[in-house]
């Protein structure tokens, strides 16, 4: 092998890395932006799922004075407090 065939052979080998490098770089890449996406996506869902559970508790709370209030109600002031009273009068 003569120089020139060495010079050759050492461009071609070194461009076909650099392509190969290029290539596996733009795939990290994409990867990296795609993992970003889905973990924005990901974030907002949580979010709405934290709001959405906020919401409930609050409900949750809010039915149980109402119930407290209900029982309260239907229990006569002048008898013990389990025998509700009557309410068709």
């Amino acid at each position: 092998m003569d120089f020139w065939q060495a010079v050759v052979l050492l461009t071609l080998v070194g461009c076909v890395t650099a392509v190969v490098l290029v290539v596996i770089d733009s795939y990290r890449e994409r990867l990296r932006l795609r993992t970003g996406a889905q973990t924005e996506l990901l974030r907002e869902r949580l979010a709405q799922r934290e709001q959405r559970i906020a919401e409930l508790e609050d409900t949750v709370h809010t039915m149980k004075r109402q119930l407290d209030w209900h029982e309260r109600l239907a229990v006569s002031p002048g008898t013990d407090d389990s025998s509700p009273r009557d309410l068709s009068r």
